[in-house]
């Protein structure tokens, strides 16, 4: 009788281990539910404005620091989404590499793993800098959102701010204009080295004058226009000032008091013209060179002249043609 009780008891604790085991699984496994949370990265996001001029593409994002002890490195998302467990908290993801133009650009080791939760770099409006991997490179990264508690609304956003190539600064900051207020505010506010994006058809009201180094860009030539209004000249580009101005329409510039009915470029201005349409509708040149500013200029036959001439300075006159470089 002994050892059949003996025998009882310990199958019925064998019941009730598996019994509990059994809870305890279901109960953990409920616990865990990963949601999606989407991974953005910016390139020149300047207020919810996305401008890309070349995706950043193979990006690595690493998750630290968890409340629940979750962490993975070398995450290559699928669908720009990561998967992370619901109720979580206190999770720093770290943009840890990503390749864009054909450089491989990474995270300093200081911004990686127990180092970058020690450092506590990975919080909004913090810049990391990436270095590339062909030695010249760097790109400046800034944290947009970081995690706190993990729920449906989560994500995940960084925004490459400037890249670097050697001792070229391509851009330092990003201004969208879609009206003449805007493109003028741009103009006025930007720092040296400023990408303008033209949206759309602008008519302006007056000449907007160029002090600081500044590429103007449209998303292609015949969506992205300025227009004149046929009373005025478009851009006055200032003494000794480089402008770079690419895929954009100029319509309708009209200066007949003075040279130019588009774009003057004022002695020692420099920069280029690419891939743009001119539409002036008057006698006066498109683009108007003013004494030694022409041999500073490149790309001027790859655009399309419409019923206008390009060229002239104040040394000779080029009718209707100018020399291609």
């Amino acid at each position: 009788m002994f050892f059949e009780n003996i025998k009882n008891f310990y199958f019925i604790f064998f019941l009730l281990f598996l019994s509990c085991g059994q809870d305890f699984s279901k109960e953990d496994k409920e616990s865990i539910i990963y949601i999606k949370v989407p991974v953005n990265i910016n390139l020149f996001d300047k207020k919810n404005n996305h401008f890309k001029l070349f995706d950043p593409s193979d990006y690595r994002i690493d998750i630290e620091g968890c409340s629940s002890s979750y962490s993975q490195r070398g995450i290559n998302p699928q669908n720009d989404s990561i998967n992370l467990r619901q109720g979580d908290q206190d999770c720093i993801a770290i943009l840890s590499s990503f390749v864009m133009d054909g450089v491989s650009y990474n995270a300093p080791t200081s911004a990686l793993g127990s180092e970058a939760l020690n450092n506590d770099i990975w919080k909004n409006d913090k810049t990391v800098t990436f270095q590339g991997d062909d030695t010249t490179s760097e790109a400046l990264v800034t944290v947009e959102t970081q995690l706190s508690t993990i729920s449906e609304s989560s994500s995940i956003s960084f925004s490459i701010r400037s890249i670097k190539k050697g001792n070229k600064i391509i851009y330092d900051e990003v201004c969208f204009a879609d009206n003449h207020t805007k493109l003028s505010n741009c103009i006025t506010n930007s720092v040296d080295n400023t990408l303008i994006v033209i949206e759309g058809t602008i008519t302006t009201s007056s000449t907007l004058v160029i002090d600081d180094k500044t590429t103007f860009m449209g998303w292609d030539n015949t969506t992205s226009i300025i227009d004149g209004a046929s009373s005025h000249r478009i851009f006055t580009i200032s003494e000794n000032t480089e402008v770079n101005i690419i895929d954009l329409s100029f319509q309708n510039g009209d200066d007949s008091a003075d040279v130019t009915g588009a774009i003057f470029f004022s002695s020692g201005s420099s920069g280029s013209v690419k891939n743009c349409d001119f539409s002036i509708g008057n006698e006066n040149p498109a683009i108007y060179f003013d004494a030694d500013s022409k041999d500073n200029i490149d790309a001027l036959c790859e655009n399309n002249f419409t019923g206008t001439t390009v060229g002239c300075s104040s040394v000779s006159c080029i009718t209707n043609e100018v020399s291609c470089r």
